[in-house]
């Protein structure tokens, strides 16, 4: 199929935040050629949004990882102007992080110059800021500066080098990597029961709403900033024909995210729900001992303009919850 603006090869096309990306890129007029593991897992998505049957073709890669994934692909349905690289697992209750998440995600960089073929315009990488910040910092001990595109997570150079040298050899195209925080926000993919929510969901929201959290004391979330997934998903299509964002890392963070600012953003938007989520200590926002460190987006305002604005957490909450209870009466029907 021939598009006004390009074909557009998005990996992990069924995900959280890809099937943000596929409705952003329908409505720009991109045709896409989306990547899952199987047919079934198209089906799933044709029956939730069959407005998108016309415009994305499906290819099957059962693992985006192996050497010979994409061969029959481009056999298919050709070549592509642009990649969007967003199959690589995020999942906070993996025992094995180098198996389950770091090798994944390796090899899909490996394998993503081979996505787009001859006429490879730009790759968009869906990174994180784990890239960037580092975890082995204490937040009890706050940088005075906030990090930026400029900062690198040490533990990650050997890494760095290792993907540089795939990169290298294919000088024809650009790149563009997007590191997102921890991403909430509603969901547009299939989510059969509760055991499909996605982490970053999970932890910041729905464990309110289902009594996983009990009590205030001794509560911690494993991050402590987030970006709405709408807001994710908009700079992967903005980026693929954005000049300033030519081989540039860019974060994207909205702001401050704790149990106390979600527990209040809940009980004021939806007081049906006060006898579900706990009361917590409404002026206490920050859990003692932690002082979150600071990020600065400015190059993200810089390459969207000024009038761009993140969504804030009580947007991001109230939109996730109305999502939640909705899920939650098919789940019980």
């Amino acid at each position: 199929m021939i598009s006004a603006k390009g074909r557009v090869l998005l990996s992990g096309a069924n995900g959280f935040v890809a099937s943000h990306i596929v409705e952003g890129l329908i409505a720009q007029n991109y045709h896409n050629v989306g990547t899952v593991r199987s047919k079934k897992k198209a089906q799933d998505i044709f029956a939730l949004h069959p407005d998108w049957t016309p415009h994305i073709t499906w290819a099957y890669i059962a693992d985006i990882g192996a050497s010979s994934a994409f061969d029959e692909t481009f056999e298919e349905v050709g070549h592509f102007d642009y990649v969007n690289h967003n199959a690589s697992p995020v999942d906070f209750t993996v025992s094995d992080f180098k198996r389950d998440m770091i090798d994944p995600a390796m090899r899909g960089c490996e394998a993503a110059p081979k996505l787009g073929g001859p006429g490879l315009k730009r790759i968009v990488f869906s990174g994180s800021t784990a890239s960037i910040s580092d975890f082995f910092h204490s937040d009890a001990k706050a940088r005075e500066q906030p990090w930026n595109e400029d900062d690198w997570n040490t533990v990650t150079a050997d890494y760095a080098v290792q993907n540089n040298n795939v990169f290298a050899a294919a000088p024809s195209f650009d790149i563009t990597v997007l590191n997102p925080y921890v991403i909430m926000g509603p969901m547009l993919h299939l989510v059969k029961g509760t055991e499909d929510i996605p982490s970053t969901v999970a932890f910041p929201i729905w464990n309110f709403l289902n009594g996983t959290y009990a009590q205030i004391e001794d509560l911690l979330f494993p991050a402590w900033n987030f970006v709405d997934v709408r807001y994710v998903a908009r700079p992967h299509i903005l980026y693929l024909t954005t000049a300033s964002a030519s081989n540039k890392r860019i974060a994207l963070v909205s702001w401050l995210s704790t149990p106390q600012l979600v527990i209040n953003a809940i009980r004021k938007n939806f007081p049906d729900l006060r006898e579900r989520v706990i009361k917590g200590e409404p002026e206490q926002l920050v859990p003692d001992g932690v002082e979150p460190t600071n990020w600065d987006t400015s190059w993200s305002f810089e390459v969207f303009g000024q009038d761009w604005a993140y969504k804030s957490l009580e947007e991001t909450v109230v939109d996730t919850v109305r999502d939640l209870i909705a899920r939650e009466k098919e789940w019980s029907a």
